[in-house]
């Protein structure tokens, strides 16, 4: 699987890949490479290399050539839905438009993907996509590979092993009777001969099976009554499926490069990382270890630095500390403590996800460095239902909400230039060079002038969260590390979002000043436990960029989707992507002199009920 992730990096500094798909193709009468267009949050020093990545638009909307064209009209502003809803998975919801003039293309991109991990417990060698949420048409990761415009990867996973012939014999058999059965009709004067000889081959075979099934299930009871709990639990699970269900967003921003990159790989990085600690996660369920390291949906515990405190998080807190030791009376050397079972399941799988967002920021950035260009960046927020939870991840400013109930209960945490404050502040404090002395780390009240120099004026170091009186000197004058308020916000006068991917070639305008030492890309994850609540049809979770939330607050949101959903039969499969087009028409506006928002708008309604009302799931 490492070599598999490692050839579609790799494949990224390639030739270009066939264009055999019209989601792949650049709209008619745009000829931009991937940096074109202007981002709102910045500008980044470019090269004019060729571009070897093609333009595309989410697969599962299989838009033809026209259609791609159409979708980037600024004018009208086409509100983009899927043809075939049941491409999406769970027939969730989905809608887009494409923003009104400051990029030539739409610079935000989504992916929606069910991938089963077969027969993880014992031999986790096998990737299949689920491209249809009623029938499961099943394509390994090669073939998913060798089929995708963007990236040909041959060679790179073993295929399935064939059936063996204790497998095929029902099919041999029923092959055999369908011969003896045609050749019966051709000899009318035969035929209540060859169906007795079919009816009695037909019941000896059924015995067989009968009496072979008996005996296994015997051996099988003798042999797990002699097993412990956790053995009889691994063995449940080599029959079972444990899948993966992704939806992801990414904001694009100087271009959309880096967002084409990460909708068509997370989700891979993501699935290899979690294969890797799959036969221990596995181990953890069936010692029934994983601590509920569960954001309650209406529970408002925070710890000082404004992060959730999980259940997991308050167990650690109350453990009682042990006396002290003294290491004199130890009588040896200090003893190498395990804390593997002290890990919980959440806690691994965060790992793998935040693990994945790092590898997937430096692929992109060899991607840059091979295409010569600077790709631009993209915020991040996926949605990964796994082993019965939900994981928000969410590197920027796009949103997540669940419609719980009619309510609104926001599930991730929007990182700008003034929630980031106190990182960015801190980061500039310890490593003033990053700055080249063109930047003051301490933030006043207002800005100070040249009238206020050895007078005394409110102000905070980078180390501090309230304020302080304190004497203005002439370094005060420069421009501070972050400007400006709200959506106004920027972080060295130039980006307006402290996370995500890219963004490696971002400089300050006319200067040396590089930007990315200041983005992250680690992701704050947010864990619920799906089976702790019960969803109803009108149960959702919202995902949007930026664009949407500009406009419409979560409350807005949630009124608008549940206002939408009660008019639209629970039968149809369209009403969740219905109430997607209502929510970002209501966001969009109609064009009456001028747009209520002009940024690109992308959004996702996923019902939860499809997963969270579902116990069977592993």
């Amino acid at each position: 699987m490492s070599v598999m992730l490692n050839r579609l990096k790799n494949a990224l500094s390639g030739d270009d890949a066939p264009d055999n798909s019209a989601n792949n193709r650049q709209p008619r009468g745009r000829s931009r490479g991937p940096s074109g267009g202007s981002g709102s949050r910045g500008e980044a020093k470019r090269s004019d290399g060729d571009c070897r990545l093609p333009y595309s638009r989410p697969h599962f909307l299989h838009l033809s050539v026209d259609e791609v064209a159409a979708s980037a009209d600024k004018t009208s502003r086409p509100i983009i839905l899927p043809r075939d809803v049941t491409k999406v998975p769970w027939c969730a919801g989905y809608a887009e438009v494409i923003n009104a003039g400051k990029s030539e293309v739409n610079e935000d991109q989504a992916r929606a993907e069910r991938i089963i991990l077969k027969n993880c417990a014992s031999r986790s060698s096998e990737l299949i996509k689920l491209n249809n949420a009623e029938s499961l048409n099943e394509v390994t990761f090669q073939d998913k590979l060798e089929i995708d415009g963007n990236f040909i990867v041959p060679d790179c996973l073993d295929r399935p092993e064939k059936e063996s012939e204790a497998e095929t014999v029902g099919p041999a058999v029923d092959a055999d009777l369908s011969d003896k059965i045609k050749e019966s009709k051709e000899r009318e004067s035969e035929l209540s001969d060859v169906e007795k000889e079919v009816d009695d081959r037909g019941d000896k075979i059924k015995n067989e099976i009968n009496v072979r099934n008996k005996s296994e299930v015997i051996e099988d009871e003798e042999d797990m009554s002699s097993r412990s709990e956790e053995e009889k639990y691994q063995v449940l699970m080599e029959d079972k499926q444990i899948t993966m269900t992704f939806f992801g967003i990414f904001d694009g921003h100087a271009g959309y490069g880096a967002a084409v990159i990460a909708a068509t790989t997370l989700h891979y990085i993501i699935t290899d990382n979690l294969l890797s600690i799959i036969d221990l996660l596995i181990s953890k369920k069936a010692k029934g270890s994983s601590q509920s390291a569960i954001e309650s949906l209406n529970s408002n515990d925070v710890d000082l630095y404004g992060c959730c405190v999980c259940q997991c998080h308050r167990h650690k807190m109350n453990q009682k500390s042990k006396a002290p030791v003294d290491i004199n009376d130890m009588g040896g050397p200090l003893p190498i403590v395990d804390k593997t079972n002290d890990i919980s399941i959440e806690e691994l799988v965060i790992g793998a996800i935040e693990k994945s967002f790092q590898e997937m920021d430096q692929t992109i950035d060899k991607a840059r460095q091979r295409f010569n260009d600077s790709l631009g960046g993209c915020a991040a927020l996926a949605a990964i239902f796994f082993m019965g939870k939900l994981f928000i991840a969410n590197a920027g400013d796009c949103r997540a909400v669940i419609c719980h109930n009619g309510k609104a209960v926001p599930v991730s945490f929007d990182f700008t230039p003034e929630t980031e404050r106190k990182r960015i502040y801190t980061l500039a404090n310890l490593l003033p060079h990053l700055l080249h002395n063109e930047f003051r780390v301490r933030e006043f009240v207002r800005r100070p002038t040249r009238k206020d120099i050895g007078k005394k004026l409110l102000c905070r170091e980078a180390w501090m969260s309230g304020w302080s009186l304190n004497t203005v000197k002439s370094d005060d004058l420069k421009v501070p590390v972050i400007t400006g308020e709200g959506k106004r916000a920027r972080l060295l006068a130039t980006i307006g979002v402290t996370r995500g991917f890219g963004d490696h070639g971002l400089h300050l305008y006319d200067s040396d000043i590089r930007i990315k030492p200041f983005l992250s890309s680690v992701p704050d994850v947010k864990v619920i436990d799906m089976n702790s609540y019960a969803y109803s049809e009108n149960d959702v979770l919202i995902m949007a960029s930026d664009g949407l939330w500009d406009t419409v607050s979560s409350d807005e949101a949630a009124t608008i989707v549940q206002s939408s959903l009660s008019t639209v039969e629970i039968s149809n499969p369209k009403r969740y992507t219905l109430a997607a087009q209502d929510l970002l028409m209501h966001a969009r506006g109609i064009h009456r002199g001028q747009w209520r928002t002009t940024d690109d708008i992308t959004v996702f309604l996923i019902p939860l009920c499809c997963y969270g009302n579902n116990s069977s799931k592993v």
